[in-house]
């Protein structure tokens, strides 16, 4: 007859036996968790079976419903009699069918992993712009770091570190090859095509996209952009464009210059009384732009634009539109103007997207802008019937300049829009007056 162990003995009855599951279960996850047999643990809805092998602990166990079991006091009475200088915890292991490696010797061979894994990917680009960022992001759990480390993981669950790997050195490749040139901006898709052979490889949307504009954003001490528009600006000072058409703005009466050199033909278009569009690209070709009597007219809406040229052309006041919010191109060419203008002058809708306008603008050239128009009294000569809804009005909570502050007040209280275009004669003879 063979001889049993002690521990396949005890392991044999417990199988045997169901009422042993729940408490052993409770057992092997407290010993999982803290590394030894220690802790407390409860039973709720004792079975009668599970009541009569907890009596010698407790004899209230008997007749109770639920009960409060010391892992250790439990161990002190089974491990005795013929099971005394039992190996629990092999019975666990055999039980179970589980090496019995505690969560926290997981978690640190998991950290190891993690730190060896990207050591290694360190090692790849070294004394490179990426490494930098890398390296900055993993030390101090910023530019990215949740981004990667929730990839990584993603990967790693999936057994597919070194697809990861792959997709990291794509992202490394990218951030060293941005030129951070404005004057030559390469379309995002080219780029992309380049690095990876897929165009769409760093859209904005993609992870690979979210953690290169991360990379550029630690290049440029930047903030991590909360908006298409924001992202856009990342990307054009990395030297980079989702393309060179789609963000614009419409222009009148600027004088353009690459170098010294003025690119007349731009200002034959005032001559002849007609607005000009510029693109991304095109704005990338011109290094300043001058004004007409250094004053600088913005308007929000584009048909108030073009009436106001017809009205002023003789004049020729420099007009930019942004229709709309502030695109990319409205924001670099106003860069290109802030320097030689004495004056900025905005008017926009009243409504909370034109006062966002209104207060990046002013956060953005400060003293040299000058709301236009666009005071509470102005406010109140047009005031429309159309409300503005509870979820848009929440967005001037966000305005920064105190000036704006009286108008925002009067847009709350009495909940309605006002439009640019009912002040049309003021604007054309508050020009004329300028430009006279």
């Amino acid at each position: 007859m063979r001889i049993l162990s002690k521990e396949t003995e005890a392991v044999k009855l417990f199988q045997s036996k169901n009422e042993y599951k729940r408490i052993l279960s409770e057992i092997f996850k407290k010993y999982k968790r803290l590394g030894k047999f220690s802790g407390v643990f409860e039973l709720k809805d004792l079975t009668e079976e599970e009541r009569r092998i907890l009596a010698p602990l407790n004899y209230k166990y008997f007749n109770a419903k639920e009960a409060k079991i010391s892992v250790k006091k439990f161990l002190e009475c089974f491990c005795s009699g013929r099971f005394e200088g039992l190996d629990f915890a092999k019975v666990l292991a055999i039980y179970f069918k589980d090496d019995l490696t505690t969560y926290r010797e997981v978690k640190e061979d998991e950290k190891r992993k993690k730190e060896e894994f990207f050591k290694e990917v360190l090692n790849i680009d070294k004394d490179t712009m990426a490494e930098l960022w890398l390296k900055e992001a993993l030390e101090t759990k910023k530019f990215g770091y949740n981004i990667l480390i929730k990839n990584y993981e993603n990967y790693n669950k999936n057994d597919k570190l070194e697809d990861f790997k792959v997709f990291l050195n794509n992202v490394l490749s990218g951030i060293n090859s941005l030129t951070f040139n404005v004057n030559d901006l390469e379309s995002l898709p080219i780029f992309s095509s380049k690095i990876t052979k897929d165009p769409h490889y760093f859209d904005i949307n993609t992870t690979a996209g979210k953690i290169l504009i991360h990379g550029i954003c630690h290049k440029l001490k930047m903030e991590f952009p909360k908006d298409a528009e924001e992202t856009a600006e990342v990307l054009y000072f990395a030297g980079l464009s989702k393309d060179d058409v789609s963000s614009y703005i419409a222009t009148f009466g600027l004088k353009a210059y690459r170098g010294k050199s003025e690119l007349k033909f731009i200002y034959g278009f005032t001559d002849i009384g007609e607005p000009l569009i510029f693109t991304l690209g095109n704005l990338s070709k011109v290094d300043k732009f001058i004004c007409n009597k250094s004053r600088l007219f913005i308007f929000e809406n584009p048909s108030l634009f073009s009436e106001v040229i017809k009205r002023t052309a003789q004049f020729k006041p420099s007009i930019l539109c942004t229709s709309g919010q502030l695109k990319l191109a409205s924001v670099v060419l106003l860069d290109k103007i802030v320097k030689d203008v004495e004056e900025i002058y905005y008017s926009g809708d009243f409504d909370p997207e034109g006062i966002l306008i209104a207060d990046k603008l002013k956060l953005r050239y400060g003293d040299k802008l000058k709301f236009w128009r666009f005071d509470v009294e102005d406010y109140l000569n047009i005031i429309s019937n159309k409300a503005i809804s509870g979820i848009s009005m929440t967005k001037v909570d966000s305005i920064q300049d105190t000036e704006l502050e009286p108008l925002i007040h009067e847009l709350k209280n009495i909940g309605r829009a006002g439009y640019q275009e009912l002040l049309i004669e003021n604007y054309v003879e508050d020009i004329m007056k300028v430009m006279k």
